[in-house]
């Protein structure tokens, strides 16, 4: 038996694999906190180089440890400017991937441009891959868009409740009615029902929906209140008839603080 860290011959209960296992957690907990402050990241370059560990098992250390740190950053929803520049050192001088936790921090980033009111920055920042379905106004910038996102609004179905014992009554000379002829009450039942799934971008003016069934653009100040939901939000437009509609899919917190920070852009 190899342990699975260093693949030397070694039990699992044996000290050499207790040994590797502890390094493992060092190891990770040092990469994150690279993450934050770049300082000794050379250091720990080095100490990964030097380390006994096979090479998997370095990468997967270096990606764990890169994703603790994240998250850790994400306490607060947002990534700072400084933040931001420790991710791009650390990531850079690790050697990771650039898809690593790639929407996290592009959502952090991208929160912090929208708190602080900073359109131009935004602009720069939001990256559309191939052609935009969206036919945006020269007044908009786009903050965000995402894929496969789910819609749906609310239905309101009609039935019918009660009944007869279907019994006769007598309501003229040679005229009867039976009960069993009457439905009983309508009663109105209101559910959400799912319509598509496609295309989200949100702008500085707009919510844009682009699915296979259904595309449509809302003004934020058509949108009298936004509802939030663990994975999405819920909007009600401005109309009598209006009934609320849901944008499921993605992170409900960010998409919830997105949405209402860039209705008051």
């Amino acid at each position: 038996m190899r342990c699975r860290y260093c693949g030397d011959k070694a039990g699992f209960f044996s000290r050499k694999h207790s040994e590797c296992e502890a390094a493992v957690g060092r190891l990770q907990k040092e990469v994150a906190e690279a993450v934050h402050s770049t300082e000794n990241i050379d250091q720990l370059r080095s100490t990964l180089s030097n380390s006994p560990l096979a090479v998997a098992t370095k990468k997967e250390v270096v990606e764990t440890g890169f994703e603790a740190g994240i998250l850790s950053m994400l306490d607060d929803g947002i990534i700072s400017v400084e933040e931001e520049v420790a991710i791009d050192t650390a990531r850079s001088k690790l050697d990771l991937p650039s898809h690593l936790m790639q929407d996290e921090i592009r959502n952090g980033i991208i929160l912090r441009h929208v708190f602080n009111g900073e359109v131009d920055e935004l602009a720069a920042k939001v990256k559309i891959g191939g052609h935009l379905p969206f036919n945006l106004m020269k007044s908009e910038v786009l903050i965000w868009i995402g894929d496969d996102i789910r819609y749906g609004k609310t239905v309101t179905r009609r039935e019918f409740v009660g009944g007869s014992q279907g019994v006769s009554v007598r309501v003229a000379k040679g005229v009867y009615v039976r009960k069993s002829a009457f439905r009983g009450r309508p009663v109105s039942k209101s559910e959400l029902e799912f319509v598509d799934s496609g295309l989200l971008g949100v702008t500085t003016k707009h919510i844009y929906f682009n699915g296979s069934q259904e595309r449509f653009r809302v003004r934020f100040d058509k949108i009298v209140s936004f509802d939030p939901y663990s994975d999405g939000v819920g909007f009600m437009r401005d109309g009598v008839r209006a009934k609320p509609e849901v944008f499921s899919g993605s992170d409900g917190w960010f998409l919830y603080n997105l949405l209402t920070n860039a209705a008051v852009l």
